[in-house]
């Protein structure tokens, strides 16, 4: 079994406020035995984001996870991307409709002007000039459905499985700790 992981992410440019509320969301979640303890080898970290273990509700829900190396929460402070959405076959232009699909003669350059826009941590909505209509856009506003491609913050999941009532609780703790903010999943299979 290939790793997967899921992201929670809080849509729109950081706040000041971001790093305190992934850190309150964090500490509501252990609260309600939903995660547990740092835990550097329950996910990859990235050198920025702690790892943490999945607490025994989640454990209970999911018995399968307890048998992975791979099994936790990263908390992103700070903006991130999710690279699952620019490989995904689900990218269209806002404003002409260009649909891009894994075979598009232009997609390595679409990828690329989205990629190198996230990497930037341009949340504008002049981030993106599309190649054929040279419209201004959002990143986000590429990619079709509720995934994205950039976030201001957020929780990524290593390889655990879409858990309504537990996604929930993800999404109200950290819908609180940072308000007024949407968020969105996404995801990636490695």
């Amino acid at each position: 079994m290939s790793d997967h992981v899921r992201y929670l992410g809080v849509l729109g440019p950081p706040s000041a406020d971001a790093a305190d509320g992934v850190q309150a969301a964090c500490e509501r979640l252990q609260d309600e035995g939903l995660l547990g303890e740092v835990s550097p080898g329950a996910a990859p970290g990235h050198g920025r984001a702690a790892a943490i273990a999945p607490g025994p509700r989640v454990l209970q829900a999911a018995p399968e996870l307890s048998g992975l190396t791979r099994n936790g929460v990263e908390l992103y402070p700070s903006p991130f991307m999710n690279v699952g959405a620019l490989m995904s076959e689900g990218l269209t232009c806002p404003r002409c409709g260009l649909a891009v699909g894994p075979d598009h003669d232009r997609r390595g350059e679409i990828v690329d002007l989205l990629g190198s826009a996230a990497d930037a941590e341009r949340f504008d909505d002049g981030a993106a000039l599309c190649p054929a209509c040279e419209g201004a856009s959002g990143v986000n506003d590429w990619v079709r459905g509720e995934a994205f491609i950039l976030a201001s913050c957020g929780l990524a999941l290593w390889n655990w499985p879409r858990l309504p009532q537990i996604d929930a609780a993800l999404c109200a703790a950290l819908a609180d700790a940072i308000p007024g903010r949407p968020l969105r999943w996404g995801a990636w299979r490695i």
